[in-house]
């Protein structure tokens, strides 16, 4: 157990230089709205454009923790009290296979696709995830944050296959 806490400290000390670090990603896109409503998790529509939250996967809407807990819905209900009917800003740089805009979304300039991994709503989706992401995501699984305070849960790219979803 010290082994632990000793590697949590030293996270926790190194997290703040990684998250600046890691806000330095440029995006060459960009457009303000109404978030007119959040989809799920990670989908929302802006100016009647459907928006991916890049480098992120917010669990399905009806997808439970193996302990029962409706994972999902409160994924979407966390976003949607962060933004929905709010001004937003999303950068992007291009769309994804289903022609949805891969990008971040900002309110009051708070990166919100970051801020999904920092509060445990959301997994890490990219391998190639800017540090700020990578970190986040690892300190809210070792503070066991929303969905990682349950008994565990499966992936959603795992759950999504298995119900025959698609991303």
């Amino acid at each position: 157990m010290k082994v632990r806490k000793k590697h949590l400290v030293i996270f926790l000390c190194l997290c703040p230089l990684f998250l600046w670090f890691g806000q330095a990603i440029t995006f060459s896109k960009s457009f303000s709205g109404y978030c007119e409503k959040v989809l799920d998790g990670d989908t929302l529509i802006v100016r009647g454009e459907k928006i991916r939250l890049i480098y992120i996967d917010a669990p399905e809407k009806d997808q439970l923790s193996f302990d029962g807990k409706p994972i999902g819905r409160s994924s979407t209900q966390y976003l949607k009290n962060l933004i929905e009917k709010k001004w937003v800003e999303v950068r992007y740089r291009k769309r994804g296979y289903y022609g949805r805009i891969l990008g971040e979304v900002f309110y009051l300039k708070e990166n919100l696709n970051l801020k999904l991994l920092q509060e445990g709503h959301a997994v890490l989706y990219a391998k190639k995830a800017p540090v700020a992401y990578t970190s986040a995501y690892y300190l809210a699984r070792l503070t066991r944050k929303a969905i990682f305070g349950t008994q565990g849960f499966l992936h959603p790219k795992i759950y999504r296959k298995k119900k025959g979803h698609q991303k």
